[in-house]
């Protein structure tokens, strides 16, 4: 029997990053998804302009 490799659960908005739909990932974010986690999954994923983005877009500074 061989063991599965355990991966971490992923959020939504990282599916939909990886996936290309930014669409879905503004409307995740219009929905609540906290900024600070949605930049750190940008990071992870390594989607710098779209980390930029989401810097411009905060019009809140303490979020940042």
């Amino acid at each position: 029997m061989v063991a599965e490799p355990v991966t971490e659960p992923q959020s939504t908005f990282r599916h939909a990053i990886q996936g290309g739909q930014q669409g879905v990932a503004y409307l995740i974010l219009d929905n609540g998804y906290n900024y600070m986690l949605a930049m750190q999954d940008a990071m992870d994923e390594a989607k710098f302009y779209l980390v930029l983005t989401l810097l411009n877009k905060t019009a809140d500074e303490k979020v940042i």
